[in-house]
Protein backbone atom coordinates (compact mmCIF):
# COMPACT_ATOMS: atom_id res chain seq x y z
CA UNK A 1 0.00 0.00 0.00
CA UNK A 2 2.77 2.32 0.95
CA UNK A 3 4.68 2.03 -2.94
CA UNK A 4 1.16 2.64 -4.05
CA UNK A 5 0.53 5.95 -2.79
CA UNK A 6 4.57 6.64 -4.33
CA UNK A 7 4.29 5.97 -7.39
CA UNK A 8 1.15 7.48 -7.40
CA UNK A 9 2.23 10.81 -5.52
CA UNK A 10 5.01 10.72 -7.63
CA UNK A 11 3.98 10.19 -11.23
CA UNK A 12 1.35 13.19 -10.12
CA UNK A 13 3.87 15.67 -8.74
CA UNK A 14 5.57 14.99 -12.16
CA UNK A 15 2.47 15.62 -14.24
CA UNK A 16 1.73 18.14 -12.05
CA UNK A 17 5.95 20.05 -12.71
CA UNK A 18 5.16 19.89 -16.81
CA UNK A 19 2.83 22.68 -16.64
CA UNK A 20 4.52 24.79 -14.53
CA UNK A 21 7.99 23.85 -16.57
CA UNK A 22 6.23 25.45 -20.01
CA UNK A 23 5.71 28.41 -18.07
CA UNK A 24 8.73 28.72 -16.75
CA UNK A 25 10.32 28.10 -19.72
CA UNK A 26 7.79 30.56 -21.39
CA UNK A 27 8.78 33.62 -19.09
CA UNK A 28 12.56 32.66 -18.92
CA UNK A 29 13.49 30.40 -21.75
CA UNK A 30 17.14 30.91 -21.02
CA UNK A 31 16.17 28.81 -17.91
CA UNK A 32 15.19 25.86 -20.01
CA UNK A 33 18.08 23.60 -19.58
CA UNK A 34 17.97 23.59 -15.51
CA UNK A 35 14.09 23.59 -15.75
CA UNK A 36 14.74 20.16 -18.00
CA UNK A 37 17.34 18.67 -15.46
CA UNK A 38 14.77 19.44 -12.32
CA UNK A 39 12.16 17.53 -14.62
CA UNK A 40 15.00 14.64 -15.20
CA UNK A 41 16.28 14.41 -11.51
CA UNK A 42 13.10 14.12 -10.53
CA UNK A 43 11.87 11.61 -13.04
CA UNK A 44 15.50 9.57 -11.27
CA UNK A 45 14.19 9.94 -8.40
CA UNK A 46 10.64 8.94 -9.29
CA UNK A 47 12.55 5.38 -10.85
CA UNK A 48 15.02 5.34 -7.91
CA UNK A 49 11.88 4.78 -5.23
CA UNK A 50 10.31 2.18 -7.29
CA UNK A 51 12.95 0.32 -8.18
CA UNK A 52 14.88 -2.50 -6.32
CA UNK A 53 17.99 -1.68 -8.08
CA UNK A 54 20.29 1.51 -8.38
CA UNK A 55 21.34 0.68 -12.18
CA UNK A 56 19.26 2.47 -14.11
CA UNK A 57 19.13 5.62 -11.34
CA UNK A 58 22.79 5.94 -11.70
CA UNK A 59 23.34 5.41 -15.54
CA UNK A 60 20.60 7.73 -15.94
CA UNK A 61 22.50 10.43 -13.80
CA UNK A 62 25.70 9.98 -15.03
CA UNK A 63 24.34 10.26 -18.49
CA UNK A 64 21.82 13.68 -18.02
CA UNK A 65 25.06 14.90 -15.96
CA UNK A 66 27.55 14.07 -19.24
CA UNK A 67 25.20 15.66 -21.73
CA UNK A 68 23.90 18.49 -20.11
CA UNK A 69 27.09 19.92 -19.01
CA UNK A 70 28.53 19.29 -22.84
CA UNK A 71 25.53 21.35 -23.74
CA UNK A 72 26.13 24.04 -21.01
CA UNK A 73 29.22 23.52 -18.73
CA UNK A 74 28.66 26.53 -16.25
CA UNK A 75 27.37 26.25 -12.95
CA UNK A 76 28.33 22.49 -12.56
CA UNK A 77 27.31 21.98 -8.48
CA UNK A 78 24.17 23.77 -9.55
CA UNK A 79 23.85 20.72 -12.23
CA UNK A 80 24.67 18.17 -9.97
CA UNK A 81 21.99 19.80 -7.39
CA UNK A 82 18.87 19.71 -9.20
CA UNK A 83 19.75 16.47 -10.82
CA UNK A 84 20.63 14.38 -7.59
CA UNK A 85 18.90 16.07 -4.89
CA UNK A 86 15.30 13.71 -5.51
CA UNK A 87 16.90 10.12 -5.07
CA UNK A 88 17.02 11.10 -1.48
CA UNK A 89 14.73 13.34 -1.29
CA UNK A 90 12.04 10.78 -2.23
CA UNK A 91 14.18 8.05 0.37
CA UNK A 92 14.36 10.29 3.31
CA UNK A 93 10.09 11.15 2.41
CA UNK A 94 9.83 7.41 2.95
CA UNK A 95 11.86 7.01 5.75
CA UNK A 96 10.08 9.71 7.73
CA UNK A 97 6.89 8.22 6.90
CA UNK A 98 7.30 5.12 8.27
CA UNK A 99 7.48 3.54 4.67
CA UNK A 100 11.39 2.28 4.84
CA UNK A 101 13.13 1.96 8.35
CA UNK A 102 16.71 1.60 6.64
CA UNK A 103 17.41 4.54 7.46
CA UNK A 104 21.58 3.92 7.26
CA UNK A 105 21.39 1.72 4.43
CA UNK A 106 18.34 3.45 1.99
CA UNK A 107 19.02 6.83 3.36
CA UNK A 108 22.36 7.99 3.74
CA UNK A 109 23.34 5.69 0.69
CA UNK A 110 21.02 7.59 -1.28
CA UNK A 111 23.04 10.65 -0.85
CA UNK A 112 25.82 8.26 -3.04
CA UNK A 113 23.51 9.60 -6.37
CA UNK A 114 25.56 12.79 -6.11
CA UNK A 115 28.77 11.24 -7.42
CA UNK A 116 27.37 9.56 -10.79
CA UNK A 117 25.81 13.04 -11.32
CA UNK A 118 29.19 14.60 -10.29
CA UNK A 119 31.11 12.40 -12.32
CA UNK A 120 28.67 12.69 -15.63
CA UNK A 121 28.46 16.92 -15.09
CA UNK A 122 32.51 16.96 -14.85
CA UNK A 123 32.73 14.73 -17.51
CA UNK A 124 30.24 16.73 -19.57
CA UNK A 125 32.42 19.80 -18.60
CA UNK A 126 35.58 17.99 -19.90
CA UNK A 127 34.44 16.72 -22.67
CA UNK A 128 32.83 20.48 -23.88
CA UNK A 129 36.21 22.14 -23.15
CA UNK A 130 37.95 19.37 -25.45
CA UNK A 131 35.84 19.75 -28.01
CA UNK A 132 35.54 23.50 -27.80
CA UNK A 133 39.54 23.33 -27.87
CA UNK A 134 39.51 21.04 -31.07
CA UNK A 135 37.34 23.76 -33.02
CA UNK A 136 39.09 26.61 -32.27
CA UNK A 137 42.35 24.53 -33.41
CA UNK A 138 40.66 23.16 -36.46
CA UNK A 139 39.52 26.51 -37.10
CA UNK A 140 43.43 28.28 -36.81
CA UNK A 141 44.70 25.63 -39.17
CA UNK A 142 42.68 26.54 -41.87
CA UNK A 143 43.37 30.33 -41.62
Amino acid sequence: MHNVIITTAGFYILVLYFPLALMLVYARPYLWHYTLAVFLGMLVGYIDANSSEVHLPVLLLLTFGFFFAVAKPRKPLLLILVLAVWAPAVEWIKIMSGMNDKILADGVGSLLAFVPAALGVYGGVLMHNAIGKKSSATNESHR
